[in-house]
This record gives C-alpha cells, structure tokens and sequence, in this order.
C-alpha cells in the first residue's frame, strides 16, 4: 500500500508486469516472450512495469509513498553478440548454462529497488441543469425559477464555486441574454438560496461550507 505522511491515509495499488498480468509478493515470473527480449537489452536495460489503482478509494490529494520500496531479483541470460553458432551472454551472477540441460543453475540472481510514490491532485465533478425561465407575454410576467448544480471534490478540499456573468453581460455585470434575431437584451441573475445574495466571483463566490445541502462535508463521495 501507498501513505500520504501528512495525513495517514491509505491507497491500495496493484503491480503489474509488462502483460498486465498482476504480480503478487513472493510470486516468480517467467518474463522471457519476444516482445520482451527484444526490449531487455542487458543489465542496463529498462523493462516496464503498471500500477493499477482498484476503483472506489477517497483519499486526500497529496503525495502517497510506497510502504516499502519495490525489489526484483532478476536471473537472465539475454544474448549480447552472437555469431554464427559463437555467442556472448549478459548473464546474472551465478548464472551457469550446463549442457543439454546438465548443471543449469540460475544462480542468485541480481537484485533491483525501485522507490514508488502516487501523486493525488485535486479534483472535482460537477453536475449542473438547464434553466428554463418558462413562457410568458411581458417579461415582467415570468416568475423566479430554482435549480441546483451539484459538486463533489476530493477528500478534505474546501472549495469556492464562481460564476462569470455570462456572454452577453450589459452596463458591468449584468447577467443578460441575447436575443437569437436581433441587437435585444433580456436582463436576469443569479442568486444564492432564495436570497437576493448575488451569486458571482470575487466576493460573491459561493464557500462549500455555506453550501445549501451537505455544507462543509468533504468526504469525496457526497455532493
């Protein structure tokens, strides 16, 4: 598992090997295909390794380390010159080819750390409506509407929600909607609850913590 220092938190991550095939603790694996002999090209070489984060975790952004650090002991024997029939090897230490399989030995291999660490960033998801101020004769005549926007952040991140004043702004800041067949301007706004608080940027933001519903729960998982 993965920590984050500042906060103890937790994150679980899978290891993978090049197949995307999960590697366990303990667990020997026979990577010796093709595709990845051609990309291990001796002791100095590079072979890839995934991590795989299981859906479902709600941590705080922030740097997660690894409990402790990655190690692999690698045994190979990977060609380095060959030459009609006459070849040279990268071998592990201890390494002994034998003949007709007599005396093979893999020997004690050559061991790998790897320190990993995760960074977690700050993330949000939104989820707003359409508003339809509905139909009416005069403008004078519609009536207020209500609507909703739900947020949801990550875990332990207060956040402020702003609002521009739209595309067709009049006199400063005021909200206005254009007409679709002429240079005609329809005024409205937007406020916060039921209240004439105007709902903006700047001082007008709106905190997570005076949130309508669920204020200042910042678990990651309610909105």
């Amino acid at each position: 598992s993965f920590t984050n220092a500042q906060t103890g938190e937790k994150l679980n991550a899978i290891i993978l090997d090049s197949n995307n095939e999960i590697i366990s603790l303990g667990q020997e694996k026979d990577m010796s295909s093709f595709t990845l002999v051609n990309l291990f090209s001796g002791p100095d070489g590079n072979l890839p390794f995934y991590i795989r984060l299981p859906a479902g975790q709600s941590v705080s952004p922030g740097v997660y380390r690894a409990d402790s650090p990655l190690k692999v002991k690698w045994f190979y024997s990977v060609p380095a010159v060959a030459i009609v029939g006459i070849g040279a090897f990268f071998e592990s230490p201890g390494f002994k080819r034998g003949v007709l399989g007599i005396g093979f030995n893999w020997g004690s291999g050559a061991d790998s750390l790897g320190s990993l660490s995760i960074t977690v960033l700050p993330d949000c998801r939104i989820l707003a409506q359409d508003v339809n101020f509905g139909t009416a004769a005069f403008a004078s005549k519609l009536e207020p509407v209500q609507s909703s926007m739900g947020i949801r952040c990550s875990v332990n991140t207060p956040y402020y929600v702003s609002l521009n004043n739209g595309l067709s702004p009049q006199n400063g800041n005021q909200r206005a909607m254009k007409s679709q067949t002429g240079n005609t301007f329809l005024k409205y706004d937007i406020f916060k609850n039921s209240s004439n608080d105007r709902w903006g940027s700047g001082n007008e933001r709106w905190s997570s913590l005076n949130a309508t519903i669920n204020p200042g729960v910042h678990n990651g998982v309610t909105q």
